[in-house]
């Protein structure tokens, strides 16, 4: 079970980001954001650097999958993150670069102690040239398949889909 000091020190980490890519200055100067709120992202972004205008494509590419998730479903919401925030969200409907196999190869084998193929039978032709075959409707370079012909124990495929989400 994780510590809550980890979550914490992770919302800190994430907060950190997006004052880096300039995510937190609309929050910050809303007037309907509590004067708490407004503080702690004063404390984000000090020290950073901000670009002209928000990335907030950037910032949650840096956060990680499920930021991207998230940045994806706010894409299509421009009444409620507005029309220049959806906008630069749309980059991460289609413009994100492809997760290389052998970084998601060498996770899983260090995650689950056995090599990949004692885990799967196949992973199919396009893992063999070196990336795995995007799922329908997913994030490009972000969620993949492995075909698994063999029975693997449910709680394996749970761990993998675990691992696979924190990268």
């Amino acid at each position: 079970m994780t510590r809550p000091s980890t979550h914490i020190l992770r919302l800190l980490r994430w907060g950190r980001i997006l004052a880096r890519h300039g995510a937190l200055r609309g929050i910050e100067r809303d007037p309907n954001t509590p004067p708490a709120v407004q503080r702690l992202c004063r404390i984000a972004r000090a020290g950073t650097f901000q670009p002209a205008q928000p990335d907030y494509a950037g910032a949650f590419q840096a956060i990680g999958p499920a930021a991207i998730k998230l940045g994806q479903t706010l894409a299509t919401r421009p009444d409620i993150v507005g029309e220049a925030a959806a906008e630069n969200l749309l980059l991460l409907q289609d413009s994100l670069p492809p997760v290389s196999f052998a970084l998601i190869r060498r996770e899983i084998e260090t995650s689950f102690g056995k090599p990949l193929e004692a885990l799967f039978a196949s992973i199919g032709d396009a893992a063999r040239a070196l990336r795995l075959v995007p799922l329908p409707g997913a994030p490009p370079g972000q969620a993949r398949h492995l075909y698994c012909n063999r029975s693997v124990p449910a709680e394996v495929l749970e761990q993998l889909d675990r691992v696979l989400l924190e990268r």
